[in-house]
């Protein structure tokens, strides 16, 4: 339905440092797990979820791009196994979750999409609580974010779908998400919004790991979205 990439600019974990630092960091930061660049995918079943992963072209682009980056940390003298250190690794998600039927006309709607931040936040099971619960929370979690108060532009969340389609990367691009059981994404028009947004109560007890909430932080990541020509994509994205 549609697609986005860009630059990571802020990574974080929780503040029990089980995931990243606990910090905000520029450039992707994050202890042992330092994340650069991210694409993002919208699609309209599980169906075409399995399609786009056992696509050739997907393959080989996982393929390709996790030889690169090994290669440049074993150049640079890093650590590439198990999640690896910067730039070592590739970690592949992906959520099922409820979503807006005019969705795709909102995705298309003007400028405003065109760039700002998206922010994803990362949850692993937390201190108890039945998966209705959990679900509950990241639905609860998207609603805040589309408030008035926070102003994002569109979020959506849901609980995380196998991704064991990419024949002979699955298993070097699934660890690093192992304990991770939902997922929101929230589309906001600034990263200053997306700051507001994590600093709410719901998202700062996630993130202080209390024993109260069925789901805890495992990393929070703000990722620019790069403008571009909309139409010159539609033609020439594959």
């Amino acid at each position: 339905m549609c697609a986005s990439v860009g630059s990571i600019a802020e990574q974080r974990g929780p503040a029990d440092g089980r995931a990243g630092s606990g910090q905000g960091v520029p450039g992707g930061g994050g202890s042992g797990c330092e994340f650069t660049h991210w694409a993002h995918f919208r699609l309209a079943s599980r169906a075409a979820l399995g399609a786009l992963l056992r696509h050739q072209l997907h393959t080989a682009l996982l393929r390709d791009a996790l030889s690169a980056l090994t290669a440049a940390a074993d150049e640079d003298g890093v650590d590439s196994g198990g999640g690896g250190g910067r730039g070592s690794g590739i970690m592949q998600l992906a959520f099922e979750g409820r979503v807006a039927k005019q969705l795709e006309s909102l995705f298309r709607r003007g400028d405003e999409f065109g760039e700002g931040c998206e922010l994803l936040l990362l949850l692993r099971p937390g201190g108890g609580g039945a998966a209705a619960q959990a679900d509950d929370f990241v639905a609860r979690l998207a609603a805040l974010a589309e408030s008035p108060g926070m102003g994002a532009l569109q979020a959506s969340g849901g609980a995380t779908v196998p991704v064991d389609d990419a024949g002979s990367v699955a298993a070097a691009v699934a660890a690093a998400g192992a304990d991770i059981s939902h997922v929101l994404i929230a589309r906001f028009p600034s990263i200053a919004r997306a700051h507001a947004f994590l600093k709410s109560p719901p998202c700062a007890a996630a993130e202080l790991c209390d024993a109260r909430l069925p789901l805890h932080l495992h990393m929070a990541l703000a990722a620019v979205v790069e403008p571009g020509d909309e139409a010159s994509t539609r033609v020439q994205g594959v």
